[in-house]
């Protein structure tokens, strides 16, 4: 009978400090090349403030980390000290990963959690996008530049209706991803974006909306 017990308190105390771990996050990130001792920043969207730093570390030997509690999934950013730009992840509890790219913070590498795998891959194939319309602006800059001058509404007009494909690409991408991702947290940032975004068509996205209301009402 004691020995019953002990198991049964021994699994209690197992499932309690499993629960703190889970209720934990931890971001384990990489910057190959970056010097020891460099800071990386650790930031979030403030309503009055602006972005503000929330906590930071020090690059050792390649490697650097954060940990603490996120009651809530949200939207923060990793900045490396005196480099431009910033690498968007979503804070939430459980293991997150990071490989920042010194040279091109675009090209930097997220994952670990569900939400941030999603966010990962739905960056991956809007920088696809982003490519083949630089590109494309790249190639006919000066095709433009000589039809405005001409005044060709024909070459500017044709010039035009191709570089809105790739918008409209854009946008095929975000209107989507909410109704084959639904309980992606990604999700709800995209339709909340989305009513501010007149060539979005307001019916669907007030179906998405009802859509998270069913998914999230119990939480």
């Amino acid at each position: 009978m004691k020995k019953l017990l002990l198991v049964l308190l021994l699994s209690i105390g197992l499932f309690s400090f499993k629960t703190i771990i889970d209720n934990n996050f931890t971001i384990s990130g990489t910057a190959t090349g970056v010097e020891n001792g460099k800071k990386v920043l650790l930031q979030k969207q403030d309503e009055t403030k602006g972005i503000v730093t929330v906590d930071s570390a020090k690059i050792v030997d390649g490697k650097f980390s954060f940990k603490g509690v996120a009651t809530e999934p949200s939207i923060h950013f990793i900045e490396l000290e005196k480099v431009q730009g910033k690498v968007a992840l979503i804070l939430e509890n459980g293991k997150i990963s990071i490989a920042v790219d010194k040279d091109s913070l675009q090209k930097s590498k997220i994952g670990g959690t569900q939400n941030n795998i999603e966010l990962q891959n739905f960056n991956t194939t809007a920088l696809k996008v982003q490519a083949k319309m630089m590109a494309f602006q790249k190639a006919n800059t000066e095709k433009m530049t000589e039809a405005q001058t001409k005044k060709d509404t024909v070459v500017i007009n044709g010039l035009m209706k191709e570089f809105n494909k790739f918008q409209t690409e854009l946008i095929a991408l975000s209107t989507s991803f909410p109704e084959t991702h639904p309980k992606s947290f990604l999700s709800v940032l995209i339709v909340d974006n989305m009513f501010n975004a007149p060539e979005v068509d307001i019916q669907k996205n007030q179906k998405n909306v009802r859509t998270f209301r069913c998914l999230f009402k119990n939480y």
